[in-house]
């Protein structure tokens, strides 16, 4: 053991050495995380050791001269945590009050579901002592009937509304809107009541607008000849990062473990840089011009998207492997990572809080240091073809099997990559993500690298651009395919969150398992533990009583329902209320360990069959049962064709006498009746073997009642609509939580 030690302090050594932008990163990173953590011993501790152990593993008794970033990183998180740039914080009497506010407006507003969504850069405000002078950065939301249509980026509105607190809860794991928000420096979240325009851009925002509006005059050309609009909202996103995924086909992505394809990043940027590079050696430009002017269009790519955190960062690792090229010296993709993080880190501390940042620089990160491990395992497996005298077509068939052999093992490491990440932001595991990365690659390159010529042929040839537009339009028809298929029954699963020391275990196990190829026995373990935790998460675990389940949602709606191990089928899904208690109910299910529903109940109800369906995307579905509408249209039969592609047992129920009933053969028995609308009913459920007994009935004025019993107790309580989701768990045997 201490001879292991030994050998990995001088391979760290030698790495800090080779690697000291990355390493100088690590160190101020680990301070700046220290000043944005809460006040936790262990989260004080951790970072600092680990800073210091690096420091003096890299420079031994002069480790002083690059510990100070250590605390140059911790000030810095400090700072941008308290934020006293944000002085409207100090003026408002409450957390959440009324108020009016004067600012400027800073994003392209956005339409979702009814509202206007923007960034406002604040002014002023008033909270009843007059208007005060002011500084900060709100999340606008205003309802359609307040007139917001004629906003556009840099006007000057004023405004009455509510400040209200970002919803820092997550509905499964421990990603959420609000640490989005707090990524991007916004505190509070501003509902308007009342709003006026009374100044248009002005200055440089005014130009600044123009170059937005081009951005999304070139998106509506890029969907130019694109009929299908679903089609069209994809390519416009992965073109170029504009627009919103329509929520049927991003949960579909989600499922499949491909989403990442819409997020501009890495693989984007490469690809517009190929193509880029291949027009200025097409212009045979020489060698000297080629990469220079490689730079600004790779900048403009990125301002155009958005510069996302994913994108800022290859874009400063690309500039940065330009700046080498030009200069002549080695690369070190390494070292361009490292000085990305420096950049983006010094430039927005608070882009820690964003997903997409921390999934970005992992999966490059993992990667980056497991290549070497590939390669080699690659020249091993194709030794032999270097003892073997090759024909020409030998040599391409040798390459060919070297770069799959690499591709296999490049998607291997993404998917292990992002596991640990996925599991501990959204709570859920996709087994198809590997498959589905591995047709990715030639079908996105095939859409980045018909863009530019896609908007080129719109300027110059539009009936040329609508046949082209026909052809992209069955190429983005094979992606939702390709996604389809690899978010099947069995292939996605909503598991329980990973707690953050877990998550950092997984990853210290991963980075064991790449960098300590001196150490075989150790790589084995880690191995051995990393198949542990994803199989332990994945693993379900049915309770040995009967359970209760009953979430209700923040949204309003009806609570979900669920009973587990009351009969042979296991998960029974009673009622599956509104969308915000479907989510509810998905994540009480993932803390018991259970990824499939074995019966699923879907109402009448419209806003409650969205909430069936949004169980179905989360988990996998054995057997549904749906009660028509009063009028039978086309919505019953979609949900018919949606659940029976995904290879569900649907069955549509009749009626006798306006009740539904269902009976299974080892007696349990259900009986659904409507009591007025579709909001008022009452279900019956019975199971003899058991000798329990469920009564679950909502009134008009959305009070939820719900009776249970069995031969020893009884129970029940009342539920109603609430702002905070909720959820209770019955043992119906023995003692409840």
């Amino acid at each position: 053991m201490t001879t292991f030690a030994r050998v990995l302090l001088q391979d760290l050594r030698h790495y800090c050495r080779l690697n000291p932008a990355m390493a100088g990163a690590i160190v101020f990173g680990s301070g700046l995380l220290t000043g944005l953590a809460p006040a936790s011993l262990w989260r004080f501790g951790a970072p600092t050791a680990l800073s210091l152990g690096l420091a003096l593993c890299w420079r031994g008794a002069n480790g002083w001269r690059v510990w100070w970033l250590y605390p140059m990183g911790l000030a810095w998180g400090a700072l941008a945590l308290a934020a006293p740039w944000q002085n409207y914080l100090a003026l408002l009497p409450r957390e959440e009050c009324s108020a009016s506010i004067r600012g400027i407006v800073l994003s392209i507003p956005q339409e979702r579901h009814n509202h206007t969504h923007f960034t406002l850069g604040l002014r002023a405000i008033d909270t009843g002592a007059g208007w005060q002078d002011c500084r900060g950065k709100l999340h606008v939301t205003v309802p359609d009937k307040n007139g917001s249509g004629s906003l556009r980026y840099g006007d000057k509105v004023e405004a009455a509304g509510a400040f209200m607190l970002p919803p820092l809860a997550a509905r499964r794991g421990h990603s959420s809107y609000g640490h989005y928000l707090l990524s991007r420096g916004i505190r509070r979240q501003f509902v308007v009541g009342k709003m006026t325009r009374w100044a248009e851009a002005s200055g440089w925002r005014r130009l600044d607008r123009s170059f937005r509006e081009w951005q999304t005059s070139l998106g509506e050309r890029l969907c130019h000849g694109i009929d299908n609009e679903i089609h069209a909202a994809m390519y416009r996103t992965m073109i170029l990062g504009s627009g919103e995924l329509p929520r049927e086909a991003r949960d579909l992505f989600v499922r499949s473990g491909i989403v990442h394809v819409f997020s501009i990043s890495g693989m984007h940027v490469t690809l517009m840089t190929t193509v880029w590079l291949f027009i200025l050696q097409v212009l045979y430009l020489p060698f000297r011009w080629r990469w220079p002017l490689l730079a600004p269009a790779i900048i403009l790519y990125v301002l155009l998207t958005g510069a996302a955190p994913a994108a800022a960062r290859s874009l400063w690792m690309g500039l940065a492997m330009i700046a080498a090229a030009c200069s002549f010296r080695p690369q070190s993709a390494t070292n361009a990572l490292g000085l990305s993080a420096w950049i983006l880190l010094a430039a927005n501390p608070l882009d820690v809080y964003h997903s997409g940042f921390v999934f970005s620089f992992t999966i490059v990160a993992v990667l980056l240091h497991g290549w070497p491990g590939l390669s080699s395992a690659a020249s091993v497996a194709l030794e032999k073809d270097l003892w073997s005298i090759r024909t020409p077509l030998g040599y391409v068939i040798s390459g060919k099997k070297y770069s799959l052999l690499g591709l296999l093992g490049a998607c291997g490491l993404a998917w292990l990559g992002s596991s640990g990440l996925t599991i501990f932001y959204n709570g859920q595991l996709s087994w198809g993500g590997m498959p589905a990365n591995l047709a990715l690659p030639p079908l996105t390159a095939l859409l980045m690298y018909l863009a530019l010529p896609k908007i080129i042929l719109t300027y110059c040839c539009p009936p040329l651009s609508c046949w082209l537009g026909a052809g992209l339009d069955r190429a983005l028809g094979g992606l939702l395919l390709l996604a389809g298929c690899c978010a099947g029954p069995g292939l996605f699963q909503v598991v329980r969150s990973w707690s953050l020391p877990v998550t950092v275990g997984y990853y210290v196990a991963l980075l064991l398992v790449i960098g300590a190829r001196r150490w075989p026995a150790g790589q084995y373990a880690c191995c051995a533990l990393l198949a542990a935790c994803i199989l332990v998460s994945s693993t379900r675990r049915p309770p040995a009583s009967p359970v209760l389940l009953c979430c209700q949602g923040d949204d309003g709606g009806a609570p979900a329902l669920c009973l587990l191990s009351a009969r042979g089928d296991g998960v029974v899904v009673l009622y599956p209320g509104s969308r915000g208690s479907a989510h509810g109910l998905a994540d009480a299910l993932a803390r018991e360990g259970i990824a499939t529903i074995d019966w699923l109940l879907i109402p009448p109800n419209a806003r409650d069959r969205q909430g069936a369906l949004t169980i179905t995307k989360l988990m996998t579905i054995r057997a549904a049962a749906i009660i028509p509408p009063k009028r039978r249209g086309s919505a019953a039969l979609r949900v018919v064709a949606a659940l029976r592609a995904q290879g569900v047992n649907c069955a549509m129920l009749s009626s006798k006498h306006g009740r539904f009933a269902v009976t299974w053969a080892d007696g349990a028995w259900l009986l659904y009746r409507k009591t007025g609308t579709n909001e008022e009913f009452n279900i019956r459920f019975e199971h003899a073997a058991t000798a329990f007994a469920l009564d679950y009935s909502r009134s008009r004025y959305g009070l939820s009642q719900v009776r249970w019993s069995t031969q020893e107790q009884t129970g029940g309580w009342d539920m109603r609509p609430a702002l905070l989701p909720q959820c209770r768990r019955i043992v119906v045997d023995g003692v409840g939580s």
